[in-house]
C-alpha cells in the first residue's frame, strides 16, 4: 500500500502525461507564480493548482500532515507582510492605495499594500505545496530517473534526488511496520508524561534502527545495480514519447507563461 509522499499508479490525466510534459507545466506555473504578486492573479493560479491536485487524485491527508509546517510559514508571511509599512515598497500600486492604513496595533501600522503581499505569499505557499505533491504522486521514480538521465544530469545528483524521494515513504513504512509488530507484543504509548513516553518508545527504537541500517545497505546495492557506482558513462536508452495530450500541455504551458510574463514585465499586470 502506498505511503505518504509516494507515487501510486492510477488512471488519471496527470498519471498518463509524459514526465517531461509535467515538468514543463509545473516550471511554467512556478515561474509565473514567482513573478505575480497581485492576489487576484495568484488566486487564479491557486485555483489551477487545486484543480490539478483534484484531477491527480492526490490524497487530501497529505495536506493535513504538512499543516503544522504550513501554519508556521503562514505566520512568517503575516509578520513579513505587516512589517512592510511603507507604500514606497510597492511600485505598481498607486501610492495612496498602497499606503492606506488598515489598522494600527500599538507601534505596528498595517497598510493595504502589506495585506495584499501577505495574501499573495500565503496563496503561493498553498499552490507550491499542491503542485509539488501532485507531481510526486503522479510520477514514478523510474520515470524521474529516465528523464533526468535524458537531460544528462550527473548520476550522483540523480541518486541523491531518488534517495530523497524514497527516504520519507520507506522510513514511514518501516515505522508503521515496527509499531504494528510491537503492538502485537503488547507494546503501546499510553503515558502523557514526556519522560515516560520516551522510555516507552525505546522498544520501537531498537528494531527501527536495525531496519534503517539494512535500508541504507539496500539503497547502496540499488545504486550499483542502476549503474550509479560505475566508472564509465551510463547508456541512455530512453527516448521520450509524446502523445497529443503531452503536446497540448507543453504548448499551453509555454504560451500561457510567455503571455503572462510579457504583460507582467511590460505593463506591470499582476504586480503590486
Amino acid at each position: 500500500m502506498p505511503m505518504i509522499f509516494e507515487y501510486e499508479p492510477r488512471n488519471t490525466f496527470l498519471h498518463k502525461l509524459n514526465p517531461i510534459a509535467k515538468v514543463i507545466m509545473l516550471l511554467s506555473i512556478f515561474i509565473v507564480l514567482t513573478v505575480y504578486w497581485d492576489p487576484r492573479f495568484v488566486l487564479t493560479i491557486t485555483l489551477i493548482s487545486t484543480v490539478l491536485y483534484m484531477v491527480s487524485k492526490t490524497p487530501p491527508k497529505w495536506l493535513l500532515i504538512v499543516l503544522p509546517v504550513t501554519v508556521i510559514r503562514f505566520i512568517e508571511s503575516l509578520i513579513l507582510g505587516i512589517s512592510q509599512a511603507q507604500g514606497a515598497y510597492f511600485h505598481y500600486l498607486p501610492p495612496e492605495v498602497a499606503s492606506k492604513v488598515i489598522a494600527k496595533i500599538g507601534p505596528i501600522t498595517i497598510i493595504y499594500g502589506g495585506i495584499l503581499w501577505t495574501i499573495s505569499d500565503i496563496l503561493k505557499i498553498v499552490s507550491t505545496i499542491m503542485l509539488t505533491f501532485s507531481f510526486i504522486y503522479t510520477t514514478s521514480l523510474n520515470d524521474i530517473v529516465k528523464m533526468l538521465s535524458f537531460f544528462r544530469v550527473p548520476r550522483k545528483l540523480i541518486y541523491v534526488f531518488v534517495v530523497a524521494l524514497k527516504l520519507v515513504p520507506d522510513i514511514l513504512r518501516e515505522i508503521n511496520t515496527t509499531m504494528i509488530a510491537q503492538r502485537l507484543r503488547g507494546w503501546e504509548l499510553s503515558s502523557k508524561n514526556p519522560i515516560k513516553l520516551v522510555k516507552q518508545a525505546i522498544p520501537l527504537a531498537y528494531p527501527f534502527l536495525r531496519k534503517t541500517i539494512g535500508y541504507v545497505d539496500t539503497l547502496t546495492v540499488m545504486a550499483y545495480v542502476r549503474g550509479f557506482g560505475a566508472s564509465g558513462k551510463m547508456e541512455l536508452k530512453w527516448k521520450p514519447k509524446f502523445n497529443i495530450s503531452d503536446y497540448i500541455v507543453i504548448a499551453t504551458s509555454f504560451i500561457g507563461a510567455t503571455i503572462s510574463l510579457y504583460y507582467a514585465l511590460e505593463y506591470g499586470i499582476g504586480l503590486i
